[in-house]
């Protein structure tokens, strides 16, 4: 069953990093995003979306609702990060990642 949540959460991964990303964030010579508003919501942003999570513990399954737009990646990411054992060096970046942390 572990193996099996890894592989989905290795899947999900690569749908965000390897298509989502880059074409939410492309731009023409312009400026302008290449990706329009509808693609975004319609498409995209579902794939990334806020989320109840349901955690397995002593007391049986608990759901756990993640907020905001990208409340699942705000809140997956940095625990990746942190059972990889990536440590941030921006400053920056870390008042981002403690404030995502406040928040939930």
């Amino acid at each position: 069953e572990l193996l099996q949540c890894l592989v989905s959460m290795e899947e999900a991964l690569w749908r965000v990093v390897r298509a989502c990303l880059p074409i939410m964030y492309e731009r023409a010579d312009d400026g302008v995003p290449n990706c329009n508003e509808n693609m975004f919501y319609q498409i995209l942003r579902p794939l990334i979306k806020s989320g109840p999570l349901v955690f397995e513990g002593d007391d049986g399954p608990t759901e756990v609702a993640l907020s905001g737009p990208s409340g699942a990646m705000s809140t997956l990411l940095p625990c990746i990060d942190a059972a990889l054992g990536i440590q941030t060096t921006s400053p920056k970046l870390r008042e981002a990642l403690l404030s995502f942390e406040l928040s939930m």
